[in-house]
């Protein structure tokens, strides 16, 4: 046994490189090991905490709450029906909630379904996949319906996840990535019933036959040189952690930056005064109990729709002269961004351009800054966007587009914007989205 020993020091310290490479595999193999581990710790917590919850008991008149959960086949590279299962899943079933999910396998199914569904067959949507898939579910809801039917929850199942990051920036912003606390949390927020009202915003853009594409989402509107090139970082995986500033580096060398130029009409933002919202403030809305014979026994049946009874702010006396003014602006840009601002019972579009006349070694040291800033849709660097303003309305027409920025993306979902005006706006109309407020169990708990 110890010539064998003996035997292996030396054979490691004669062949340095196989030293090296295997003791790298190893180091990976015990790094993976502990990760698992802590993953699995911190999903048994989160049990632990469902079970309490499907362990209480309910009234006679009770049921189950049922929950659709729409599964995007594709979404991560069909990573994220793993994630979902081995995460959120267990929650939903502990916590005693009636889950039925249905996998969809292309986008416009995923319309259908998500405008099909309402009170009848579900008490909530739970989504699973990232800001695109989010998207198509927003746009067959709102092409559907006037007023959302379900409230919906999100799992974190994307690569970039960009809407629960500024939605909910003290879970999902304390991360550059995915994790196990972010699924757990997303199914906490649909278990203990944690939801409030959000403002998508709407694109209408032209297709190919001449007409109107409407896309619903809740993030933004991006395009230019630097959207084109974050879309590529997933074909350069082999460069792993290097990927993102290898992209930029390479596709800046194949071509030269050429700048987009715009005209761009909007309507300046108004939080609310008595000329665009002149309605009286709605009184708050109690439905009544419904008495069944049983609650002689059971005890005063629960109020119905609690979210009903939100009073609304009064503008009658609010005066903005500035109200529905409409500004222009010509623009030329190698970043263009329209981003979904939530506000108190509103959202505002803030409109950014900038980055003109940046070369490639302009396009690379800025990309490389967003890299360090883990930062893939506005910039840090200061001054960096020449025009900035807030609007409830945007209209852009181009007057020069460079090929490769024909692609604008809205919320993970794509767009051409080469045939025609692309219109930008806020709905009035929300939508109830469950969103955890704070970790359940304090952010010092080790994360993946």
């Amino acid at each position: 046994m110890t010539s064998r020993i003996v035997s292996l020091f030396s054979t490691l310290r004669t062949h340095k490189k196989k030293t090296i490479f295997f003791s790298s595999c190893l180091a990976l193999l015990v790094d993976y090991g502990l990760k698992q581990k802590r993953d699995s710790d911190i999903l048994e917590v989160y049990c632990k905490e469902a079970q309490k919850i499907g362990r209480q008991t309910i009234s006679a008149d009770s049921k189950p709450r049922r929950v659709t959960v729409l599964l995007n086949g594709f979404a991560k590279d069909g990573k994220a029906r793993k994630l979902f299962e081995n995460n959120a899943l267990p929650l939903l079933n502990l916590a005693g909630l009636e889950v039925n999910v249905l996998k969809v396998e292309s986008a416009d199914k995923l319309e259908t379904v998500a405008g099909a569904l309402d009170k009848q067959e579900a008490d909530a949507l739970y989504v699973v996949g990232g800001d695109g898939t989010l998207s198509r579910v927003l746009t067959g809801v709102f092409n559907n319906r006037t007023t959302p039917a379900l409230p919906i929850g999100v799992f974190p199942g994307g690569w970039n996840n960009e809407s629960l990051l500024k939605l909910a920036p003290s879970v999902f912003g304390l991360s550059n990535r995915a994790n196990v606390r972010w699924f757990c949390e997303s199914a906490m927020a649909l278990i203990n019933d944690t939801h409030k009202p959000v403002h998508v915003f709407k694109v209408d853009s032209q297709t190919e036959e001449g007409n109107v594409k409407t896309v619903y989402a809740l993030s933004n509107t991006h395009g230019g040189w630097f959207r084109n090139i974050e879309e590529k970082k997933y074909k350069n995986w082999y460069w792993f952690r290097l990927k993102r500033r290898f992209t930029y580096f390479w596709e800046t060398l194949k071509a030269s930056p050429k700048p987009i130029v715009a005209n761009i009409q909007y309507e300046s933002f108004c939080p609310g005064c008595n000329k665009c919202r002149s309605a009286a403030p709605a009184k708050a809305v109690v439905a009544a109990p419904q008495w069944r014979w049983w609650h002689v026994i059971t005890g005063t049946p629960r109020y119905a729709s609690p979210e009903q009874q939100r009073p609304r702010r009064d503008y009658s006396t609010i005066v903005n002269d500035n109200c529905g003014a409409v500004q222009e602006v010509i623009v030329s840009t190698t970043d263009l961004l329209v981003e979904n601002v939530q506000e108190e019972d509103c959202s505002r579009l803030r409109i950014s351009a900038g980055g003109e006349g940046l070369g490639r070694l302009g396009v690379i040291g800025e990309g490389w800054s967003r890299c360090g800033n883990d930062a893939t849709v506005r910039s840090h660097t200061e001054n960096f966007y020449s025009f900035d303003a807030d609007a409830s309305k945007v209209n852009i027409e181009f007057s020069q587009l460079p090929e490769k920025c024909e692609v604008f993306s809205v919320s993970g979902d794509r767009i051409d914007v080469s045939k025609g005006p692309v219109g930008v706006e806020t709905v009035s109309q929300p939508i109830e989205l469950y969103l955890p407020e704070i970790f359940s169990f304090g952010a010092n708990v080790n994360a993946s």
